[in-house]
Parts: C-alpha cells; sequence; structure tokens
C-alpha cells in the first residue's frame, strides 16, 4: 500500500491524501493539466513535493512517451536499466532482460530499435524496463495514448495478470472506456484536488461520452 498525505505541489496539487491499496489497479482520471501526470510523478519519486508518501516497496514507472533510448534495440534498453540500477555483469543483465521480454511476447523483438517497433510493442518494452527491477508496484502515464485497439487489448490482458500476480498498479488516463474496464478503484482530479465521489465521476466520465 501506498500512503500519501496531504500531498501539495505547487499551485498544481492541493493537498492530496490517499491510500493506494495493495494487489488493484487504481486509476485517476481528469481533464488535461489537472495533475494527474504531476501525481504519478510525485509516487515514483521523480518529482519533489511537499508533504509526505509512505510505500511498502519500490516504484517502477513508465512514462506516456516510453522514454526508451533510440540507439539501443529492445534488449538493450532492459539491460541497462539493470546494468545501471543493480550494477549486473552484461552477461546477467542481457539473460534477464531477454527472459522478461520473452515473457510479455517481445522474444521476435529482442533486437529491434524503437522506430522499428509499434506504439505498442514499445510500450511493452517500457513496461519490461520497468519490471525487471522487480518493483512492488507499477505505475503508468496515459498507457494507452499511442495504441491501436488490438494493443489495448494486449495491455489490458498484461495488466490484469500483472494484478493477479498480486502487483499494485496505479495510472493515469484519458481513456475513460479503457479505464472503467480494468480498474478497481477510480479516483478523479480536478483543480488539485482527488474525490471518488460516484456523481462527480459519473458526471465526468458522461461529459467524455458526449464529445
Amino acid at each position: 500500500m501506498i500512503s500519501v498525505r496531504d500531498l501539495k505541489l505547487r499551485d498544481i496539487l492541493k493537498g492530496i491524501t490517499l491510500d493506494i491499496q495493495k494487489g488493484m489497479i487504481t486509476a485517476f482520471v481528469g481533464r488535461s493539466g489537472a495533475g494527474k501526470t504531476s501525481f504519478l510523478r510525485c509516487l515514483a519519486g521523480l518529482q519533489s513535493f511537499a508533504g509526505s508518501i509512505a510505500n511498502e516497496g519500490s516504484v517502477g514507472y513508465v512514462s506516456q512517451h516510453f522514454g526508451l533510448f533510440p540507439h539501443m534495440t529492445a534488449l538493450e534498453n532492459c539491460a541497462f536499466a539493470l546494468r545501471k540500477k543493480m550494477h549486473l555483469s552484461k552477461q546477467d543483465a542481457y539473460a534477464q532482460a531477454g527472459e522478461m521480454l520473452t515473457k510479455l511476447g517481445l522474444e521476435p523483438y529482442l533486437n529491434h530499435y524503437p522506430a522499428k517497433l509499434s506504439g505498442g510493442q514499445q510500450q511493452r518494452v517500457a513496461i519490461a524496463r520497468a519490471l525487471v527491477l522487480k518493483p512492488q508496484m507499477l505505475l503508468l502515464d496515459e498507457p494507452t495514448s499511442a495504441l491501436d485497439p488490438e494493443s489495448k487489448l494486449v495491455l489490458e490482458d498484461l495488466l490484469f495478470a500483472l494484478r493477479g500476480d498480486g502487483m499494485t498498479l496505479a495510472l493515469s488516463s484519458h481513456d475513460l472506456p479503457f479505464v472503467e474496464r480494468i480498474a478497481d478503484q477510480i479516483y478523479f482530479i480536478e483543480d488539485g484536488q482527488l474525490t471518488d465521489n460516484p456523481e462527480k465521476i459519473k458526471k465526468f466520465l458522461s461529459s467524455f461520452a458526449k464529445a
């Protein structure tokens, strides 16, 4: 579980308090600029803030644009994380990276550069890169923004499998049908504040459905 207390970030986040439950998929929805990405970056330790965040283990983060190194293959991208963070030998890092990429269905693409991969494949490489570090929680920022319908289904299956393995997941998204299908808990961020009020969330979901 991650416990967030009175989290503040300049004029973006205004005192957010919540507990993100272990082994669940928690989604944060809201309009552009509402602070969803900033909130996830705070949870990931990538953004300074006021208040407190206490978690029970390590956290992995996958950004909206994946952040893959364009001059590295899928295998090299994942192995780099292991060598830099875990200080593994090149041989061990490549072995573990290859195993994780294969687990995520990417064995045929180990030696492909990001530019040769589809959006869904790039995303799975980015998720594999996070997972090889064995986090207890995985954060995903707008995970469906670059995906076609087929890739979204692959992502759904992957997230359900990770939850089934006991991983805690949290994500931000504008893709409301996707959020409604996968999330155990949905929060709405508006004006730097957080609510799980069903009526507010329903109204927000309806506004997108009519757009």
